[in-house]
């Protein structure tokens, strides 16, 4: 990786890293420069666009580190409880070991600007779709039906969803692990 590669991914992973514990609006260019190390000139540089197209490669970023787990927890099991109670784990541990910090990579953003900002909503609504896809593919290989598979999906994704924002609230992975109790409780796939 070259220098100005390895600029461009440092300006990327210290702004996935602020807007993920503090939100789009909190995370200013002053910031990410500083704690990246960067001048503003290679911010201007590598992101014309300035800090949306930043925060969207950030964003992007932050989805992959998901996407990525999931591909591990699916190729490594092909059972749905099994599945379920890693990735809860995955998330656990990162709330545990940021002091609850961080929680989704996407939903501090998207909650923040995703109604104002077109740059901000394609890019929420690419990351988790392409989470739904996964999960969905997954149950599918399960046995279960493209609709319910994509049904299944939406559910738990959303509760897993909820329960990062109550986490956060709460300072605690108690709803996470109720979460991942009520999906494994909900999703048994009953015998035919």
């Amino acid at each position: 990786m070259g220098k100005g590669e390895e600029t461009r991914a440092r300006l990327i992973e210290t702004t996935a890293d602020l807007i993920t514990r503090q939100g789009y609006h909190a995370t200013g260019l002053n910031q990410i420069t500083q704690v990246s190390g960067t001048p503003m000139g290679s911010l201007y540089h590598h992101f014309k666009g300035g800090k949306d197209e930043l925060v969207v490669a950030a964003m992007h970023a932050n989805g992959d580190v998901i996407a990525n787990a999931l591909t591990l927890v699916f190729s490594s099991t092909t059972d749905l409880s099994t599945a379920i109670q890693a990735t809860i784990d995955f998330l656990i541990n990162q709330f545990e070991t940021t002091k609850f910090q961080k929680g989704c990579p996407i939903a501090t953003v998207a909650l923040e600007e995703a109604a104002n900002n077109d740059l901000i909503q394609a890019a929420a609504q690419s990351i988790y779709q392409s989470w739904r896809t996964q999960i969905t593919t997954f149950l599918i290989q399960l046995g279960y039906d493209t609709e319910q598979a994509a049904s299944i999906a939406f559910l738990t994704l959303t509760v897993i969803e909820g329960a990062l924002i109550f986490s956060r609230a709460e300072r605690s992975s108690a709803p996470l692990k109720q979460a991942a109790s009520t999906l494994i409780t909900l999703l048994q796939k009953p015998v035919i």
